[in-house]
């Protein structure tokens, strides 16, 4: 009887090659593709796409969305759609949902004078001002973060700072 080992629960792939193949044809080392089968491996990016043009599989990377119901709970200042749902809160959750909405304004999906890019801009002035520590710790400077707090707030901004603020000390 065949086991299956770590791959229990897994959807597995029966391509009909052997490990020793795959190996040869790819150039990766056998030990390698072992370890990369039984999952206590970390290869490079450049190994797997050796391996995967053997195996006629692609990869590819997708932006993640903001979540935008998450972010409200850990203080970004906007009604959340669903205000039932209770996220955990600690910084590295807040900064873990604050990457997607911060690389969607890189990536203007999220547009600039929009209600979330003043949300966004209000929780990270609150988070510079209030947590200093915090905030230096996670944003380097000249980062997208750092370029959003340097202006002067204006109108909405200045009241969305301080409901920021107050969630903030909640829990930071």
């Amino acid at each position: 009887m065949k086991t299956l080992g770590p791959a229990i629960g897994r959807q597995r792939l029966e391509l009909g090659f052997t490990q020793a193949e795959v190996a040869r044809r790819s150039g990766v080392s056998l030990a390698s593709i072992q370890n990369i089968e039984a999952g206590c491996a970390n290869p490079a990016f450049s190994t797997l796409t050796k391996v995967m043009r053997e195996l006629a599989l692609t990869h590819g990377c997708q932006a993640v969305e903001p979540d935008w119901d998450a972010l409200c709970e850990l203080g970004l200042p906007m009604s959340a759609a669903s205000a039932s749902r209770k996220v955990p809160k600690s910084g590295d959750r807040l900064i873990r949902e604050l990457a997607p909405a911060l690389a969607g304004l890189s990536r203007g999906t999220v547009a600039v004078d929009s209600r979330e890019a003043e949300a966004i801009q209000a929780l990270l002035l609150a988070l510079r001002l209030h947590f200093p520590g915090f905030f230096a710790a996670r944003f380097s400077r000249g980062s997208l973060a750092w370029k959003l707090t340097t202006p002067a707030p204006e109108g909405r901004v200045i009241k969305l700072y301080r409901i920021a603020r107050a969630a903030l000390a909640e829990y930071l």
